[in-house]
């Protein structure tokens, strides 16, 4: 096992949600920040959560930590958690998002052995030795439910004070990042062996979000739930 590090990234701002804390909506009954640390603590030792909300996650065992260069998206989140793997320490990050409440271990195993079977007799220093494990989905590409190096912290942080020097409306995007690194990657075929609805990749960004998947959720303060078809 060479991931045993899993990362949650807590810091959207929910603006199609009213502005309202992700990690706080209940999915039966449970908020989803304590919730996802919970499950994915059964699979890794260690769990860090970028938030503005650290509160949330008292008594969950996660470790808390803020963005470093804020205000560039999803994108300054997981450069805030891979800083916390410093030297001597994991150099692998399971990368979640707490909107994303769906895990499976099986997929985790899915993507680690693919990243195992491409560091096979790969150096330390060799160039062509992948950064990040990921899955396609058609054209397009998985951030979350995925894997990231260490490794990749000059180029994040290069992406980073760029889009802060530019001043541009536009953050610097995951796929801005895959364009500097080396990726081992998982076909879609070969993940919906483990997702075949891809409702491991569900995630919440709008109200009707809510009244989706098999789960029941509810907002809390606001006494309305939104259920989805049994």
């Amino acid at each position: 096992m060479i991931v045993r590090t899993a990362a949650i990234l807590s810091g959207g701002e929910g603006r199609r949600l009213g502005g309202l804390a992700k990690e706080s909506i209940l999915m039966d009954g449970e908020a989803l920040g304590p919730r996802l640390v919970r499950i994915l603590a059964r699979r890794f030792g260690r769990i860090i959560v970028v938030t503005k909300h650290p509160g949330h996650y008292e008594g969950s065992g996660a470790e808390t930590t803020a963005d470093i260069i804020p205000g560039m998206g999803p994108l300054s989140g997981l450069h805030a958690a891979l800083s916390r793997l410093g030297p001597g320490r994991d150099e692998w990050i399971w990368l979640a998002a707490v909107d994303m409440p769906g895990f499976d271990p099986a997929f985790v195993e899915l993507l680690e052995a693919r990243l195992e079977s491409s560091l096979e007799g790969s150096s330390p220093d060799a160039t062509d030795r992948p950064e990040a494990c990921i899955a396609r989905f058609g054209q397009h590409f998985e951030p979350f439910q995925a894997i990231w190096s260490s490794r990749l912290l000059p180029q994040l942080e290069g992406l980073l004070h760029r889009g802060n020097r530019d001043g541009s409306a536009r953050h610097p995007s995951f796929s801005d990042l895959i364009a500097t690194c080396q990726v081992s990657w998982v076909s879609e075929e070969e993940a919906r062996n483990v997702s075949p609805d891809w409702q491991l990749f569900h995630n919440i960004n709008r109200m009707e979000d809510l009244a989706s998947g098999k789960a029941r959720f509810e907002i809390p303060h606001h006494g309305t739930e939104a259920a989805s078809e049994s």
